[in-house]
């Protein structure tokens, strides 16, 4: 198998995963803080704000925390 094959089928099956991930997060409806998403990512506070008020990542749920399965389904598709 070509090494370009491999890493086809590698990335078809994270994308697998990760879509199992998203729905088991969104049955069992797990949240994450403020302070879970910052140390998940490494970024300061006001580097989420930013990158939620520019759209780059989720809002928050009315209650000011995330659902873990749209900070999951969020990784899955970033660059």
């Amino acid at each position: 198998m070509s090494e370009a094959a491999t890493i086809e089928r590698l990335e078809h099956r994270i994308g697998l995963l990760t879509e199992a991930v998203t729905k088991l997060a969104r049955i069992d409806g797990a949240r994450l803080s403020r302070a879970e998403v910052c140390a998940r990512f490494k970024w300061h506070r006001n580097t989420l704000a930013r990158k939620v008020a520019s759209g780059e990542f989720p809002r928050p749920t009315r209650a000011g925390d995330w659902l873990l399965a749209d900070v999951v389904e969020w990784e899955g598709w970033r660059p």
